[in-house]
């Protein structure tokens, strides 16, 4: 049985929701909600023995007022912890708790500075309390005499007893009752008193009046600080966030009952696909069995196919070796003709060199020296006359100095022409020497300036460009050192010069630009040889270096494949690049540098 698309998007479905329920009857972090609710509790703790110790400051119960600021320190770190809310709590009510703590934080801040302002009002009022008992004491041991002692004993003691009911339950009668006796121990001094005794009943009387003036303070202060609602905030918070912890543990429950029926049906499937796969099985068995009484009889029809190859390979093997010979006959002809185009384009330059010094033997003045010598034998009696009033004997000296710069002008001429010969001589021999030595090694490797190169191809060319008023542009950067077979590039920019001449030549422009650049970079030299000429249409830049592609009348089609094929050789390429018929074409030579070695031009 084979399971439907259907079957599969209901159990992929099943499967999702049953991870969705999953992860959703797990989402509160429990540590975060123990954290928080703690926090909480703490908080509330606090707050609680805040108060309380306020009032026992107040009743004067406790003397320590650090408890009381680490309790409120504690309190502002707990609230400032708090606002890392558990994250399983709905963004909403995360918001709510969120305004409901920076409004605690709010209230814990005036609570703060209430505090500090209690705890220095009811340390002066708690310094005035203590001091009052002990200076009273030592006023009256420093009276001698008896009644004296008696009356100042009276007074100090209603002076005590109203401050001391003053300090406990305030009220205006007993400020009343407090002036009272302060005026007295006055009255008393100014009677009894001495210098000693004036200071410390002054003294007396500034703490006496200090405290009716910082109780009520230290009382206003008190009920300030309890009437300041954290507690109630604290509550609200509290109430706020067991609702929703009640609510994520409800839902978890849901959650965890859709899991548990997700769970049966999931179980339910599984059982239906075991027993879909038993049926299915059963089904395969039948047709494997089937299936192998097939693949009998076809391997019967495949050994039959195999002796039926192997004899067609026995006949392929032969006909491969005949293909052999045909392709080593082949090559060695693609071999001799790319000889012969390669001798042929040099012994065109040899051609035109050997017209050029026959022409010039032909036009030679030397015929002239002969007529010169036959003048000069004929006065050979006179020659001091004849040079000195013979007109012709006169000219004499200044035309055989003229005669002498021509005939040395066409010897320079003709030297250099038969030195150009020379060079296509020796060119036509390592062609044929290296295509002699193609078969075993490769050609002589040498390190030159590629520049020498691309002028040698230029001054083969040289005439045939004049004779054709082609202006050549040279453009040499930086001159570096290669390592090549120099002939194989000297061949391959022969036949670029010569191809870019008859590019001029066939087009129709009147200025006829050859345009030769030189340039590098740390990997490699590029040679660019770029004509203003007839250009190559689109259809034929992608066959131009083709083995007997032209596109000359009088072309073979061998210097360009044989160029690039000289190019890949020396682990370099021949590309070209035209805008199409009309617009020109430019060459571009690539050769690998010899690292590191470089010359200024």
């Amino acid at each position: 049985m084979r399971l439907s698309k259907k079957h599969l998007l209901i159990g992929a479905l099943l499967l999702a929701v049953l991870i969705l329920s999953y992860l959703k009857t797990n989402h509160i972090v429990f540590p975060e909600h123990l954290r928080f609710d703690n926090s909480l509790d703490r908080l509330r703790e606090l707050d609680t023995s805040l108060n309380q110790d306020v009032l026992k400051v107040r009743f004067h119960l406790l003397e320590d007022y650090d408890e009381l600021l680490q309790e409120m320190s504690e309190m502002k770190q707990i609230a400032g912890d708090s606002t890392i809310i558990p994250s399983y709590i709905p963004e909403d009510r995360r918001r709510e708790i969120r305004r409901k703590m920076e409004a605690l934080s709010s209230l814990l801040a005036q609570k703060e500075e209430l505090l500090e302002r209690f705890k220095s009002q009811n340390a002066v009022l708690s310094n005035s309390l203590r001091y009052l008992p002990l200076a009273g004491t030592e006023l009256v041991n420093r009276n001698a005499a008896d009644e004296q002692r008696h009356d100042l004993d009276f007074l100090l003691n209603d002076l005590m007893r109203q401050v001391l009911v003053y300090s406990l339950l305030p009220s205006e009668d007993q400020t009343t009752g407090i002036h009272q006796a302060v005026v007295k121990l006055e009255e008393w001094r100014s009677q009894h008193g001495g210098d000693a005794q004036d200071a410390m009943i002054a003294s007396l009387v500034l703490h006496a009046n200090s405290v009716v003036v910082h109780k009520p303070r230290v009382e206003l202060l008190t009920r300030q600080l309890l009437s300041i609602q954290t507690h109630t905030g604290i509550e609200e918070i509290l109430d706020l966030y067991d609702d929703c912890f009640s609510g994520a543990l409800h839902a978890a429950d849901l959650y965890r009952v859709a899991l548990y029926v997700l769970c049966g049906l999931l179980t339910l499937g599984i059982g239906y696909t075991i027993y879909a796969l038993d049926a299915a099985n059963a089904h395969l068995e039948a047709r494997v069995a089937e299936r192998t009484g097939e693949l009998s009889h076809k391997n019967g029809e495949l050994k039959a196919e195999i002796a039926e190859r192997l004899r067609i390979g026995a006949e392929m093997e032969q006909i491969n070796k005949k293909l052999l010979d045909v392709s080593r006959r082949a090559g060695m002809a693609e071999v001799a003709t790319s000889v012969l185009h390669n001798v042929g384009n040099v012994l065109n330059s040899v051609n035109v060199s050997c017209s050029v010094i026959s022409e010039a033997v032909r036009k030679s003045r030397i015929r002239t020296v002969g007529r010169t010598a036959a003048l000069l034998q004929e006065h050979t009696g006179d020659l001091p006359e004849f040079f000195l009033h013979n007109p012709t004997g006169q000219k004499l000296p200044d035309f055989l100095c003229k005669l002498s710069e021509q005939l040395t002008k066409e010897q320079t001429s003709t030297l250099n022409e038969l030195q150009s010969l020379s060079r296509n001589i020796e060119h036509i021999r390592e062609i044929v020497a290296m295509q002699q030595s193609y078969a075993n090694v490769g050609g002589v490797q040498e390190t030159l300036p590629i520049r020498d190169l691309i002028e040698d191809a230029l001054q083969m060319n040289s005439a045939a460009l004049a004779r054709h008023s082609v202006e050549v542009i040279r453009e040499y950067g930086e001159t570096p050192l290669v390592s090549v077979d120099k002939h194989k590039v000297l061949q391959i920019l022969i036949n670029l010069v010569r191809n870019a001449k008859h590019a001029l030549t066939d087009g129709e422009r009147k200025e006829k630009r050859l345009t030769v650049r030189l340039a590098s970079d740390d990997s490699q030299i590029k040679v660019w040889v770029k004509d203003n000429g007839i250009g190559i249409s689109p259809e034929n830049l992608n066959r131009i270096f083709a083995h007997g592609f032209t596109t000359k009348k009088r072309g073979h089609g061998f210097g360009l494949h044989s160029g690039i094929l000289a190019a890949q050789e020396m682990g370099g390429s021949l590309t070209v690049h035209s805008d199409g018929l009309g617009f020109g074409a430019t060459f571009v030579l690539q050769l690998p540098l010899v690292a590191g070695r470089r010359n200024s031009s």
